[in-house]
């Protein structure tokens, strides 16, 4: 394990790659219109320019057979100059079908923002063992593009820890709960 660093802060103006590590819904045609509306977002509130990864909205079902091709989108984000940060699209449940197709001396050697979380719990582990700090925090579909926009404490937070050089210090709880809704077939509130 090597000593930890953290990845230069982001700018407005910075290019950020999004990317389907784990769950592949983000091009799935019942949900490309919320992560254009992430992408919104992000350009909006952070002024962030906003790409995606080659295969980043292939589907569900292409990103699920093939996990050489999400583990070939986070090279190519990370070996990318112009990309300064990833931000995933959202978790899933096969992260660590792509660790045999990841390098670990590719992640030291690009360091670079990682925000995620859920299954992204796996490349948080892969970039700490390199070395690299990274961010467990908003996923592009399930916090960034909330159907009423990006609420205040999200933003409050990526502002801070993204594109501030200030000590994170405390991170105090969110005053309100925000409404879950169960969408799987079946499951009773």
């Amino acid at each position: 394990m090597h000593p930890l660093m953290k990845p230069q802060k982001l700018r407005p103006g910075d290019t950020i790659a999004a990317i389907s590590l784990s769950g592949g819904r983000a091009g799935d045609p019942d949900m490309i219109e919320r992560y254009t509306f992430g992408k919104q977002q992000l350009k909006e509130h952070f002024g962030l320019h906003v790409v995606e990864t080659p295969n980043s909205l292939k589907g569900k079902a292409y990103l699920y057979n093939n996990p050489r091709c999400r583990a070939e989108d986070l090279n190519w984000a990370l070996t990318n100059p112009r990309i300064k940060g990833i931000f995933v699209n959202s978790g899933g449940d096969d992260g660590a079908r792509l660790l045999p197709y990841l390098d670990v001396n590719r992640i030291r050697s690009n360091p670079k923002i990682l925000l995620g979380y859920s299954d992204v719990s796996v490349f948080h582990m892969m970039f700490t063992y390199a070395g690299v700090s990274s961010f467990y925090g908003a996923n592009v579909l399930s916090s960034i593009a909330q159907p009423d926009g990006l609420d205040a404490y999200t933003e409050k937070w990526i502002r801070k820890v993204l594109f501030s050089g200030s000590c994170i210090g405390e991170v105090e709880p969110e005053d309100k709960r925000a409404e879950i809704h169960i969408l799987e077939a079946g499951v009773k509130e």
